[in-house]
């Protein structure tokens, strides 16, 4: 657990020089590898910190710190999420939780984006407790309040980005929600905030929404993208029925995106549908698969 000047610099939010001109001064201990360059250990680099009474995200998981800086390393370098997806595992199942929260504010810190945490962590972290609750492991109580645990990380992170959030443009309202039927909405409170990141004006209508609404909300504020996540029990017929319904009521004089997310639709490169009137009818397994898209995409009005 040896550590760049950099990455020293980094976890306890001070500049790199004041990193290395603590190490020539003898103050904080350090060795040199043959190439020359100072690594310090983790170990070391937290009793200095505390000595200095200078801040260190990874002191809020004591006594596990090295385990947590070791995991987000993993997933940072080797795009490696097991040891990370463990450590959430465990947190959240104790009273211990809030950690969970805390890893992921480390994580954003540490440049990993939010829409790989979110198909790389959270994600399978709720497919695990699912399938807890299936197999008779989990009682429904537990099962909800690991949920809302994983909300209010959600709702953390979306009000910290929010006064960094760029300028909502007029003709960049999206609307967003789950299908109907679909009660699990954080899927859909990711791509939120992701589309709020990027300037988004956003109609966030929750779980359970029946086609009509996102029909009616799309209209009403001439949104150029209508987003709906499907979650377990969906299947692709359900996305079907839906780009069927929304089809119906479709204004070709007021034209957006259509996008449908989900991991049902992995193994979907189209849905079965001929000639949509959608400017684009987009499927995403991924919420990294729709970030890309969005980043890349024009959505200047045709007009």
């Amino acid at each position: 657990m040896q550590l760049t000047t950099k990455q020293a610099a980094r976890l306890i939010q001070v500049h790199e020089s004041s990193i290395k001109r603590w190490c020539s001064q003898d103050e904080l201990a350090f060795t040199l590898t043959d190439g020359g360059h100072r690594r310090i250990e983790l170990d070391e680099l937290l009793v200095f910190a505390r000595s200095r009474a200078l801040p260190c995200k990874l002191a809020e998981f004591s006594p596990n710190e090295g385990e947590a800086w070791l995991a987000m390393r993993d997933a940072e370098s080797k795009g490696n999420f097991e040891s990370l997806r463990r450590l959430a595992l465990a947190w959240i199942q104790a009273p211990s939780s809030f950690r969970v929260t805390r890893l992921m504010h480390f994580c954003l810190e540490q440049g990993l984006a939010l829409s790989t945490l979110f198909d790389a962590l959270i994600a399978p972290v709720l497919h695990r407790i699912g399938e807890d609750w299936k197999a008779g492991n989990l009682e429904i109580g537990e099962e909800h309040r690991i949920t809302e645990v994983l909300r209010d990380v959600l709702y953390e992170i979306r009000s910290l980005s929010m006064t960094s959030k760029a300028q909502a443009s007029r003709d960049s309202i999206a609307v967003v929600g789950c299908s109907e039927g679909n009660q699990h909405d954080l899927g859909a409170q990711v791509i939120r905030i992701l589309l709020e990141q990027r300037g988004w004006q956003v109609i966030y209508l929750g779980a359970n929404v029946p086609a009509i609404d996102f029909a009616t909300l799309q209209a009403r504020h001439r949104a150029r993208i209508v987003c709906i996540s499907f979650v377990p029990p969906s299947i692709v017929s359900d996305a079907e029925r839906m780009a069927d319904m929304l089809a119906r009521f479709y204004d070709p004089d007021n034209p957006y995106f259509l996008v449908f997310g989900g991991q049902m639709l992995a193994s979907q490169s189209a849905l079965r549908f001929s000639r949509p009137p959608f400017l684009e009818l987009q499927t995403h397994a991924t919420t990294d698969a729709f970030v890309r898209w969005l980043d890349e995409a024009s959505f200047l009005p045709t007009d």
